[in-house]
Protein backbone atom coordinates (compact mmCIF):
# COMPACT_ATOMS: atom_id res chain seq x y z
CA UNK A 1 0.00 0.00 0.00
CA UNK A 2 1.31 3.59 -1.11
CA UNK A 3 1.01 6.57 0.81
CA UNK A 4 -1.40 7.75 -1.31
CA UNK A 5 -3.27 4.83 -0.62
CA UNK A 6 -3.05 5.24 3.34
CA UNK A 7 -4.15 8.72 3.21
CA UNK A 8 -7.06 8.08 1.34
CA UNK A 9 -8.00 5.00 4.10
CA UNK A 10 -7.42 7.84 6.87
CA UNK A 11 -9.84 10.36 4.87
CA UNK A 12 -12.00 7.88 3.91
CA UNK A 13 -12.42 6.66 7.64
CA UNK A 14 -13.72 8.55 10.77
CA UNK A 15 -10.87 8.63 11.89
CA UNK A 16 -9.53 12.10 10.94
CA UNK A 17 -12.98 13.61 10.90
CA UNK A 18 -12.99 12.77 14.64
CA UNK A 19 -9.77 13.70 15.38
CA UNK A 20 -10.39 17.07 14.27
CA UNK A 21 -13.39 17.04 16.59
CA UNK A 22 -11.72 16.32 19.22
CA UNK A 23 -9.24 18.95 18.59
CA UNK A 24 -11.17 21.57 18.40
CA UNK A 25 -13.48 20.86 21.05
CA UNK A 26 -10.47 21.59 23.58
CA UNK A 27 -9.44 24.57 21.97
CA UNK A 28 -13.16 26.18 21.62
CA UNK A 29 -15.53 25.19 24.14
CA UNK A 30 -18.22 26.60 22.40
CA UNK A 31 -18.81 23.63 20.37
CA UNK A 32 -19.74 21.86 23.32
CA UNK A 33 -22.69 23.93 23.64
CA UNK A 34 -21.65 26.04 26.31
CA UNK A 35 -23.51 29.10 27.52
CA UNK A 36 -21.61 30.49 30.10
CA UNK A 37 -17.92 30.41 30.70
CA UNK A 38 -14.93 30.87 33.31
CA UNK A 39 -12.56 33.97 33.03
CA UNK A 40 -10.05 31.75 31.51
CA UNK A 41 -12.63 30.00 28.56
CA UNK A 42 -13.68 34.09 27.89
CA UNK A 43 -10.60 36.00 27.69
CA UNK A 44 -9.39 32.50 25.17
CA UNK A 45 -12.45 33.14 23.03
CA UNK A 46 -11.74 36.66 22.72
CA UNK A 47 -8.17 36.08 22.14
CA UNK A 48 -7.38 38.38 25.34
CA UNK A 49 -5.74 37.94 28.59
CA UNK A 50 -7.42 37.90 31.79
CA UNK A 51 -6.35 40.74 33.02
CA UNK A 52 -7.52 42.70 29.57
CA UNK A 53 -10.80 40.92 29.76
CA UNK A 54 -11.09 42.31 33.96
CA UNK A 55 -10.21 45.69 32.54
CA UNK A 56 -13.08 45.44 29.81
CA UNK A 57 -15.47 44.39 32.63
CA UNK A 58 -14.73 47.08 34.81
CA UNK A 59 -15.11 49.58 31.76
CA UNK A 60 -18.65 48.13 31.45
CA UNK A 61 -17.34 47.08 28.06
CA UNK A 62 -18.54 43.42 28.80
CA UNK A 63 -21.50 41.79 30.63
CA UNK A 64 -20.63 39.31 33.38
CA UNK A 65 -22.58 37.62 36.39
CA UNK A 66 -20.72 36.71 39.54
CA UNK A 67 -21.35 33.55 41.41
CA UNK A 68 -19.45 33.30 44.51
CA UNK A 69 -16.29 34.99 44.31
CA UNK A 70 -16.16 33.48 40.13
CA UNK A 71 -16.74 36.00 37.35
CA UNK A 72 -19.10 33.89 34.24
CA UNK A 73 -19.85 35.57 31.03
CA UNK A 74 -22.64 34.51 28.71
CA UNK A 75 -21.47 33.35 24.93
CA UNK A 76 -24.02 36.28 23.91
CA UNK A 77 -22.38 38.91 25.40
CA UNK A 78 -18.94 37.73 23.91
CA UNK A 79 -20.32 37.46 20.84
CA UNK A 80 -22.24 41.00 20.94
CA UNK A 81 -18.69 42.39 22.54
CA UNK A 82 -17.10 40.68 19.05
CA UNK A 83 -19.65 41.98 16.63
CA UNK A 84 -19.28 45.89 18.15
CA UNK A 85 -15.16 45.68 18.05
CA UNK A 86 -14.54 44.78 15.00
CA UNK A 87 -11.67 46.49 13.28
Amino acid sequence: MDQNQVLRQIIDSDILRDEIKRVIEAEFPIIKGKTWYSSKDAAKYLNITRGTLYNYCSDGKINFSKVGKLSEFNIEDLDSFRENNRK
